[in-house]
């Protein structure tokens, strides 16, 4: 299939992927010791907890919108020297982080079942957010992007505590749905994109991709990974044609909330070729 063809999720399937990839979420943080609530994750300076109470704000705000205008609140007052993604996620984790790990594991049982926007909200459109394409909707954020959110962030928490992440059959939806936005955004020459381990599969990257086409191998994981801004092994791109290598190094996808991806110059260029994404 080619990368841009895949379909956006319907209203219902985005639901889905978010509750099961919060789920999975709960069920690795419930085991976790106190101490390893306290480890530092590559988001630094956020740690497991800050990650937690992150996903809780995003709960908060996806079930009723109009609570990002606390968020909004609590950037302006606290955090008004970072920009408006960035200050809204640091308010939102300083408003959970006090709560105790039995409270806000509670919260996220509590709240991840009832994360769902309500009709009013979803053709909304976010504007003036960097990060995002320039007419996405609220409908997009809740059904492709915080998913993902939840996705990456998982990995950070188990990358962190050692703990392997456990997989889910929506795993395939996030990566799906990630490598429709790098196709969408990609201008570089045709490859097809073969990505194994978690939520893999083959899709043709750039409309009418020759069949003699550079192949592209990689770990799904490490090649999201690398997509939201993370630090990757160098030897990541070692095996790939020259002809993609560099572009391939370049390419930046918004994934999940942390400084260094959401804002780099490379995302916001790639997400502004990218067009509308209406849900």
């Amino acid at each position: 299939m080619k990368a841009v063809e895949i379909p956006l999720p319907s209203h219902a399937r985005g639901t889905e992927v978010a509750l099961a990839q919060r789920q999975a979420l709960i069920r690795q943080l419930e085991p976790l010791e106190p101490h390893q609530w306290q480890l530092v994750t590559e988001c630094a300076p956020w740690t497991v907890r800050d990650i937690a109470a992150h996903i809780a704000g995003t709960l908060s705000y996806t079930r009723n919108p109009l609570a990002y205008a606390g968020l909004v609140t609590g950037w302006l007052l606290h955090f008004r020297g970072r920009n408006f993604v960035d200050g809204t996620n640091e308010a939102a984790i300083r408003t959970y982080r006090r709560l105790s790990t039995d409270q806000l594991l509670e919260v996220l049982r509590r709240d991840t079942p009832r994360a769902v926007p309500p009709g009013w909200s979803r053709p909304l459109k976010l504007m003036g957010v960097a990060s995002l394409p320039k007419y996405s909707t609220f409908g997009h954020l809740a059904d492709v992007v915080l998913p993902r959110d939840c996705f990456m962030h998982r990995y950070d928490i188990g990358r962190a505590t050692g703990v392997d992440v456990p997989r889910d059959p929506t795993d395939a939806d996030v990566v799906a749905q990630v490598v429709r936005d790098l196709g969408l955004a990609w201008t570089g020459p045709a490859f097809v994109l073969r990505l194994s381990g978690t939520g893999g599969g083959e899709w043709q990257v750039r409309a009418g991709t020759p069949d003699d086409a550079a192949l592209v191998t990689l770990d799904s994981v490490d090649y999201l990974r690398h997509l939201s801004g993370r630090a990757v092994s160098p030897d990541l791109f070692a095996g790939t044609p020259e002809s993609v290598r560099g572009q391939l190094r370049d390419a930046r996808v918004l994934i999940a909330a942390h400084a260094s991806a959401v804002h780099s110059p490379a995302l916001v260029e790639q997400m502004a070729r990218a067009g509308p994404l209406l849900t």
